[in-house]
């Protein structure tokens, strides 16, 4: 819908009938087409789609109407282009309606003219007079007292009368003063908006205030004081507030004032014209009071934000260019600021879509109350935490994310290189896709660090080489009297640990073939069994239970063998002997005292992060 065409549509429709907003809305007008002698009025509604100009508005009447037909077909209408006006509309509409008042016999209908009973064109223009056209309604503020003078209207007849006493019939050649000229003033353009002077405003400018219907104030340049007088009686839908605009600097306020009013809810502050509250509807969950005093206008207005928007704009006087660059010699409208400003705004929905989809995944807090300033908590494995601080104010393009110092470490990767940031697409791309890729490394590379802590825990030489991507480690144990080394190498894929490792063992195992098959076997077993939540410590397990009869497990924890607090292994062939506890969900092995201070302070599994049932919150 174009915004300008509409404005100047209700324009020229409030020159010609009392019509008025409802709710604030330009594209739902409300008002009076036909008010009878005894001053009662005909009220109906004009509803722009989204596909007006292509296609003409909605007509309603807010009741019924006497002697109208149920069906109505307005030439208008018929013939209706994205060029046509709305108030060429309502005028026929409402010269139908006014014959119909008034009882009227011949209503127009879409037939012919009785060839016996003509209108001659030749005698319309002896008489000075042009093609009758429908006639035009009263200006706004003239509707209870019109300008023109009606013409007599006879009385009906009989259709078999003579022809002598049909020439007694009204077949009235209209007065041209009470219809439109043919030469119809064109429209303003967006950017010539009225610079009205004194004499050319009425000299009150009537606001209406009523709880379902906000009306715009009433202007005219030829009311007559009577006519003012009926204007002000208080209609079935408002009580009238009435501001005195008397002086020039008056009437320039309260033209800025109007055109702020066509367009947006508004409040007037203190009953000062030129001190107001807008609201600005900018998403669902966010509706911004807007204060603007332009009491020294053509000086620039003052504007007052509320503070979570200030701490977002900044100076609002560099935020906006009307602002930065405002000539007072040469002041564009104040109703310009709040587009402006609304257009800067509309992001904000945006925003906090983007905001939603990070919130619906992960921790996140806003900044100084910024919806587009966010601390994002990700965890990792052994209730391991990293804070990024992500800002998506310039959505859609991409975010600025910045890592703390040990998760640069931990990463080694910039926030350029991440696939998502690197690949991203304007309006396709959202930030919570580069958040997961993130998550992913960082759970690659803690994955990474906790299987180390495990295998450490357990063995005594394990080492880590991170331009191989592999990991070495030696097994040792007790094969009857005789002490054994078996040496294996780990190759950790690129997507591990969703990608399966490779495993190989190094030890030659000279004249132990049975052994050597054995333990490839294992590892063979191992491998096909491999999901992203099996651990490596677990197959080195299965190996020195196998091979040595001992377990090489530790506390998921504290990774050590031997409980801190009472000094028993976690896992011994005489259960007596040992300190442990599993976790029901995900059986990996604790410490009794490690379990119970990981509950009590997280009431979760440190390694799977489920809760346990209640009878296993604290174990004796």
């Amino acid at each position: 819908m174009d915004k300008d065409r509409l404005l100047k549509e209700a324009q020229l429709i409030a020159q010609n009938f009392s019509f008025f907003m409802v709710k604030g809305q330009l594209s739902h007008l409300y008002g009076y087409i036909y008010e009878t002698d005894d001053g009662k009025k005909y009220a109906m509604d004009i509803i722009f789609d989204e596909d007006f100009p292509e296609e003409p508005p909605q007509l309603s009447f807010r009741q019924e109407i006497p002697n109208l037909p149920a069906e109505i077909e307005l030439e208008t209408l018929n013939s209706w282009t994205e060029n046509s006006h709305v108030v060429d509309v309502v005028a026929e509409l409402a010269g139908i309606v006014k014959m119909a008042v008034k009882g009227e016999q011949s209503l127009p209908q879409m037939e012919e003219i009785p060839k016996q009973q003509p209108v001659l064109q030749e005698e319309t223009e002896k008489e000075g007079k042009g093609k009758p056209e429908h006639p035009k309604p009263p200006s706004v503020g003239s509707l209870d007292s019109p300008s023109q003078p009606e013409q007599p209207e006879s009385e009906s007849q009989d259709m078999t009368a003579s022809e002598d006493s049909s020439q007694d019939e009204e077949y009235v050649t209209p007065d041209l003063n009470a219809y439109p000229d043919d030469n119809v003033t064109e429209y303003i353009t967006p950017q010539e908006y009225p610079q009205w002077k004194p004499e050319d405003l009425p000299e009150q400018i009537i606001q209406e205030e009523q709880p379902d219907v906000k009306q715009e104030p009433e202007q005219s340049t030829k009311e007559t004081t009577t006519e003012k007088e009926e204007s002000k009686q208080e209609t079935e839908y408002s009580p009238e507030e009435i501001i005195d605009t008397q002086d020039q600097e008056d009437v320039k306020l309260a033209t800025e004032a109007v055109l702020i009013q066509q367009e947006y809810a508004m409040d007037y502050i203190e009953n000062s014209l030129s001190k107001v509250e807008i609201y600005l509807t900018i998403t669902i969950e966010q509706t911004f009071i807007i204060k603007i005093d332009f009491e020294d206008y053509p000086e620039r207005p003052k504007l007052d934000l509320p503070q979570g928007l200030q701490k977002m704009v900044g100076d609002i006087n560099e935020y906006l260019e009307i602002l930065k660059k405002w000539n007072k010699d040469n002041p564009p409208h104040v109703v310009e600021i709040i587009r402006e400003l609304e257009s800067k705004l509309w992001f904000l929905s945006e925003l906090e879509l983007e905001a939603k989809m990070i919130t619906g995944e992960y921790k996140a807090e806003m900044i100084d109350g910024f919806i587009s300033k966010l601390n994002v908590t990700i965890y990792t494995y052994g209730f391991k935490e990293y804070t990024l601080k992500v800002d998506i104010s310039n959505y859609p393009a991409p975010p600025k994310i910045e890592f703390p110092d040990e998760l640069k470490q931990l990463v080694e990767t910039p926030i350029e290189n991440v696939k998502g940031y690197k690949n991203w697409k304007r309006k396709e791309s959202h930030t919570v896709e580069v958040l997961r890729e993130i998550q992913w490394l960082i759970d690659k590379n803690s994955r990474i660090n906790f299987e180390l802590k495990l295998l450490r825990g357990g063995m005594k030489e394990v080492n880590f080489n991170a331009s191989e991507n592999s990991i070495y480690v030696k097994l040792s144990g007790k094969m009857k009297t005789e002490g054994v080394v078996f040496d294996f190498k780990v190759e950790l894929p690129a997507d591990y640990p969703v990608g399966v490792p490779k495993i190989e063992l190094k030890s030659e195992l000279e004249g132990r073939e049975d052994l050597r098959e054995k333990l490839v076997s294992q590892i063979g077993s191992f491998r096909t069994g491999w999901h992203q939540f099996n651990y490596l410590i677990d197959l080195f397990n299965q190996i020195s239970k196998a091979i040595f009869e001992v377990s090489v497990i530790s506390c998921v924890i504290c990774h050590k063998i031997e409980c801190p607090q009472c000094g028993l292994k976690i896992s011994a062939s005489n259960p007596d002997e040992q300190c442990q506890v599993s976790c029901p969900s995900c059986e990996r092995l604790y410490h009794k005292s490690c379990w119970n201070q990981t509950i009590a302070s997280f009431k979760k599994c440190g390694f799977c992060l489920r809760p346990p049932p209640p009878n296993m919150m604290h174990v004796d």
